[in-house]
């Protein structure tokens, strides 16, 4: 399931107990926005990293808490 953590995604992830009912896996996918390859100029390669690093934290944020409502289906997150 593909999940970006808007409203529309939580209420997709009831698709999760189709999947449990199965006997399926669900798969929690969250696809990032490119991140350019080449830095700016004035913008060092600490900064760089900090900033990719920090969107891949936020994204893994989004896929835990979105597991946690999956997990817990008993309430709606959002």
């Amino acid at each position: 399931m593909a999940t970006d953590g808007s409203e529309d995604a939580v209420l997709a992830a009831r698709a999760a107990e189709i999947s449990e009912g199965a006997g399926s896996e669900l798969h929690l996918v969250h696809v990032l926005p490119q991140f350019p390859r080449h830095a700016y100029p004035g913008i060092t390669p600490q900064l760089y990293s900090y900033v990719l690093d920090e969107m891949y934290q936020e994204a893994r944020e989004l896929l835990d808490e979105q597991m946690r409502c999956i997990q817990d289906s008993s309430s709606l997150c959002g």
